[in-house]
């Protein structure tokens, strides 16, 4: 098994609705997000798939993010978590072999999101 990772980074502005701390107020991030993908052969040059074409399917989700205001996109309160499900279900119709995304909030805050299809 091969797992390939790309990474893409983007701001947004969001607040937690429903919270009671400084995060219910507007505040901005730099975004980073990780996209995992596993591949079990490998082509006869000897890769699985070339990133550039990986980052493609990342942005294709992502760029759609860069430099909005997160609340005005969904109808669910855009917390790193949700964020996360959200970025993973978009790309996985783009890439099967997705295996999960990993949404940083600030350097050291992240959370990672992926399905288990055996349940």
């Amino acid at each position: 098994m091969y797992i390939l990772t790309v990474e893409r980074s983007f701001d947004a502005a969001h607040k937690l609705e429903d919270y009671h701390g400084k995060c219910a107020n507007l505040h901005g991030h730099t975004w980073k997000i990780v996209g995992k993908f596993e591949y079990r052969l490998l082509k006869e040059i000897g890769y699985a798939l070339d990133f550039s074409e990986l980052k493609k399917v990342l942005n294709t989700v992502v760029d759609n993010l860069d430099h909005t205001y997160l609340n005005d996109l969904f109808d669910f309160n855009p917390t790193a978590e949700q964020l996360a499900k959200y970025i993973y279900g978009e790309v996985k119709k783009l890439s099967e072999e997705l295996v999960s995304i990993t949404v940083y909030e600030t350097p050291t805050n992240k959370v990672e999101y992926y399905e288990n299809i055996n349940q």
